[in-house]
């Protein structure tokens, strides 16, 4: 799983919805995405249409189960839509780029 908002470390929902899960490593997108944030606060990711657009958002790679997995597909929204769940290509960030966070 790939977390960009607030499931990171130390943000609002960590503790609650990826306590089961095992933290992998800092990582980026590989292709650049439009991070928004929503009038709640909450971000989320779109696509961009131009490779010009954009930016690789960091964020954090997390091993999880599928209950897991089920409580953030409900949390998020994704049978009712508000979200989806996409595959995404990530890369680690190795020691030198997690200190320039």
């Amino acid at each position: 799983l790939f977390a960009y908002g607030t499931l990171k470390k130390k943000f609002h929902w960590n503790s609650k919805y990826l306590s089961r899960a095992k933290f992998i490593s800092k990582a980026k997108t590989i292709n650049k995405l439009i991070l928004v944030i929503g009038e709640c606060g909450v971000p989320y990711l779109i696509e961009s249409d131009t490779k010009e657009k954009g930016f690789c958002i960091r964020g954090e790679i997390w091993q999880i189960d599928p209950i897991t997995l089920e409580g953030l597909d409900e949390y998020e929204g994704i049978s009712k839509k508000y979200y989806i769940r996409k595959q995404i290509q990530v890369c680690k960030l190795d020691q030198n780029e997690h200190n320039n966070n």
